[in-house]
């Protein structure tokens, strides 16, 4: 019944210091004039080291500072679009992609594909190698 059962101190630390660190920058970027609307997301597809196909989306000037989002468990990059569409952050470039497994990304059969926990970081060093 209880579903933070798994998560420790050091998680849930970890959670909350990077929820202050996102709150620390805010003011940075408060002087930063931004757009009101962003322009339609460009799809992106690109190959992780061990060959597995992500599929994501960009939108947002190249130069303008850059926030990733990742999914969690069972879900996809359109988990995000509460916060992707917000107008609050127009002006930003914002980055999502579907995890392996999930969303519209290459599912890999191998049951190893997954449990090495070595392959998600070079996940999210995503390079863009084409447009849908």
């Amino acid at each position: 019944m209880n579903d933070f059962k798994n998560v420790n101190r050091r998680g849930m630390l970890f959670g909350l210091g990077a929820a202050g660190l996102g709150a620390a920058a805010a003011p940075a970027f408060a002087g930063v004039a931004r757009p009101t609307v962003d322009k339609a997301p460009q799809t992106f597809e690109a190959k992780s080291t061990d060959g597995t196909t992500l599929v994501g989306d960009i939108v947002g000037a190249p130069g303008a500072p850059e926030i990733l989002f990742i999914h969690g468990l069972r879900q996809s990059r359109l988990s995000w679009d509460r916060q992707y569409n917000d107008p609050a952050l127009a002006g930003f470039r914002k980055v999502r992609f579907d995890l392996r497994g999930h969303g519209d990304s290459d599912k890999p059969v191998s049951p190893g594909s997954y449990a090495d926990m070595g392959r998600y970081a070079p996940d999210r060093a995503i390079n863009i190698m084409s447009s849908k």
